[in-house]
């Protein structure tokens, strides 16, 4: 990530911004505001498909 509302990217997981929701869409469909959590849900859904 780049700039502030840049798509979020982990492995082969991404969690696109929403300008017109103001968040993050993880893949499950849930809105994330934070990018922080964003990030710390991408890595953490990332490590669970990699180590299976």
């Amino acid at each position: 990530m780049h700039k502030p509302n840049d798509d979020i990217k982990v492995g082969i997981i991404i969690f696109p911004y929403s300008s017109i929701l103001k968040g993050w869409i993880a893949p499950d469909g849930e809105l994330v505001k934070n990018p922080i959590k964003a990030q710390r849900m991408a890595e953490e859904m990332n490590r669970s498909i990699t180590i299976h």
